[in-house]
């Protein structure tokens, strides 16, 4: 969105899931450099395979840059998911399980993050059958860097003729080394010999008073889940408490939680994924620490390429955003909203909504947009096309200007078309614009106007065009009239030929109130005896020029007068002769009459001497006191390239004046 009135508002929402990777860009704009962007992308295979990315970019100090990656791969004949959350610069939460489920079970756990008071947790389960279900082993681990120690306990267990089991527990307290352990052993029922689960609880009891008691509870069936729970007499850590649970052996439904819990504190971990069919996802993150108390991301996504619904929902501590996407499209409707909620005041609640309604010849588009509290803004657009006449109206409707109107309309015909064209803002200020045109045989119509209202004062502009008749014999007539400047002036042309291009009579005129311009121009029989005269009139000031023709080849005539009304600047003529008796002698005479002063002549004898050198006798005879008789002699050979040409002026009492010219150009040839 944008306007003059406001900052500008850009959202820009895209989704690829047609094949893999599926991506998706959700772009929010409301200032220069203020953006909010997240960005995503999913890959998978139908054998069970993940890699993923989520990445959210905000202006605010407290989120610059989020990112989410989760993947689930195979490593051998373990499955690895693994993810990580990085929510400040160098500050990351990663997690890492490997599982199997076969006959050699294995669940193990790794988290770091960047909190001194719990910067890495290891912990994990190993269970092997050596031979179904009479002999075993089994090792759990757990540790916490900096404030617990690794604790190791390990298991094995024959049962045949003999029955024997070992037991080992390593602590990293010096005073807890030597214990004295308790067995006791529950499990589930084998299902085709594999084990469904098993709950067992150890303790330690030493200096008679003091225990450690470690609780282990596993079941695979339906789904994995796993408890192991520590109590020991160790200040801030009398119970510690681990549970994982994991549901899902593909990407359809794969669902992994994660809780670790200290006298109470608990930390809280969840990764959901479905991505076939419809998408679903979610990584959610609680803690008891004020630096980081819950981050969510959740996104799903439901529905084909032309009907679907998109949720996206952000949680960091107090801080939540949400967005929303409905879209459905049919042969006749097409529709679809956008919501953006958010913490921010520049942004707390954003509506897009849109409907078209009917085909691309003829629908009714309807918009609606929200930002900030109270603002609202709607356009409407109606379009038809009906064979070649067109119509479309578009209505805007904000709360910053009155209702912004645009209407433009083509009616078209067989000799000619109108077209309108109008807008207004309000009452006070509109526009409109006509345009007609028609031809019918030669003749042609063209009329164009405009009428404007800017606060309540009317304009109006128009322009005529019209032709008629043919190439050798048609008038033309053009008419501005406006009021923007005072102009109403007409132009007018008007030719008539015969059948031959030597008869012609031609006038072009402007009529203006306060200064006409008229031309006239006449050509007769130009290739024989004959003339071309050509009138001009402009204000008080006639010019007028005549050109004369003999049947002899080579004899020319013409003359130019010019009369105003101006004392002494009256009369100006000037007439100017020329004869060629043959190839090498010709013949000039100019004779120009200035006003009140007396006629100069100036006469010139041309001798030619080839193609490429002439001499010529010139005389100049005038009433200006210095110039009343001046002989020349200018003699010239060579061609452009390669020439030389001096020019002799004497004059009775005067030493004689000679200008010299040469020229000798080199010209290179390109290879």
């Amino acid at each position: 969105m944008s306007s003059k009135y406001m900052r500008d508002f850009v959202i820009d929402c895209n989704t690829r899931h047609a094949h893999l990777p599926m991506t998706g860009l959700l772009k929010i704009q409301w200032k220069p450099l203020k953006n909010i962007v997240l960005d995503g992308s999913i890959h998978y295979t139908n054998i069970g395979t993940l890699d993923s990315k989520l990445e959210l970019t905000t202006p605010f100090q407290q989120a610059r840059r989020v990112v989410l990656t989760a993947t689930h791969k195979m490593d051998r004949l373990d499955w690895i998911a693994e993810s990580e959350l990085e929510f400040a610069p160098m500050r990351k939460v990663s997690a890492a399980v490997r599982y199997n489920t076969g006959l050699e079970k294995l669940v193990r756990l790794e988290i770091t993050t960047p909190f001194p008071q719990f910067q890495k947790m290891s912990t994990g389960a190993y269970f092997k059958f050596i031979t179904q279900p009479s002999h075993w082993e089994n090792k759990v681990d757990f540790e916490i860097v900096p404030v617990v120690g690794q604790i190791m306990a390990t298991t094995t267990w024959q049962y045949n003729t003999k029955t024997k089991g070992t037991f080992r527990l390593d602590l990293h307290f010096r005073q807890y080394r030597s214990c004295l352990p308790r067995w006791r052993y529950r499990q589930k029922e084998y299902v085709k010999d594999k084990l469904e689960g098993f709950h067992r609880r150890v303790q330690l009891k030493y200096k008679r008073t003091q225990n450690i008691i470690i609780e282990t509870i596993l079941v695979t069936r339906p789904k994995i889940f796993g408890i192991v729970e520590v109590k020991m007499p160790v200040r801030g850590y009398e119970t510690v408490k681990l549970s994982v649970g994991h549901k899902g052996t593909t990407l359809k439904d794969f669902h992994t939680t994660f809780d670790y819990e200290t006298n109470g504190k608990k930390v809280e971990l969840e990764a959901l994924f479905d991505i076939v069919g419809d998408i679903k996802g979610k990584l959610m993150l609680t803690s008891p620490f004020e630096t980081i108390k819950i981050v969510k991301i959740e996104y799903s996504h439901e529905g084909t390429s032309a009907n679907f619904k998109t949720h996206g929902e952000t949680v960091f501590d107090d801080y939540k955003v949400e967005s929303d996407v409905v879209f459905t499209h049919n042969n006749q409707q097409t529709t679809g909203s956008f919501t953006f909620r958010s913490p921010w005041k520049v942004a707390e609640d954003v509506m897009l909504t849109f409907n078209k309604d009917g085909t691309m010849k003829k629908f009714t588009f309807n918009g609606e947009a929200g930002y900030e509290s109270g603002s609202k803004y709607v356009v409407v657009l109606k379009h038809s096309l009906e064979g070649k006449d067109a119509a479309t109206d578009l209505v805007i409707q904000n709360p910053l200007t009155d209702d912004i109107i645009m209407k433009v309309s083509y009616d078209n015909r067989r000799r000619g078309f109108t077209t309108i064209i109008q807008g207004s803002v309000g009452t006070d200020s509109s526009m409109k614009v006509v345009t007609t045109y028609k031809l019918k045989n030669y003749d042609l119509d063209l009329d164009l106007s405009l009428k404007t209202v800017i606060k309540g004062e009317t304009q109006e502009s128009n322009l005529v065009f019209e032709n008629k008749g043919q190439l050798a014999d048609f008038t033309c007539m053009g008419k501005v009239k406006t009021s923007y400047a005072n102009i109403d002036e007409v132009i007018k042309i008007a030719f008539k030929g015969s059948n031959k291009i030597d008869d012609i009579d031609a006038k072009f005129e402007i009529q203006d109130t306060l200064k006409p311009i008229s031309i006239v121009t006449g050509l007769k029989s130009f290739r024989k005896d004959g003339k071309l005269i050509i009138e001009a009139q402009y204000n008080d000031i006639t010019l007028k020029s005549e050109l004369n023709t003999a049947d002899i080849t080579g004899k020319y005539s013409g003359k130019m007068s010019v009369r105003t009304k101006y004392v002494d600047y009256e009369h100006f003529e000037m007439e100017v002769n020329h004869v060629r008796s043959d190839r090498y002698t010709a013949k000039n005479t100019i004779t120009i009459k200035p006003f009140t002063y007396k006629p100069v002549v100036i006469e010139s004898d041309i001798r030619f001497m080839g193609i490429t050198m002439f001499e010529a006798d010139i005389k100049l005879t005038s009433g200006f006191k210095g110039l009343e008789n001046i002989d020349g002699k200018l003699v010239h050979k060579g061609n452009y390239e390669d020439f030389e040409s001096s020019l002799t002026l004497n004059k009775a009492n005067m030493v004689p004046i000679k200008l010299e010219a040469r020229l000798n150009a080199i010209i290179l040839s390109k290879h």
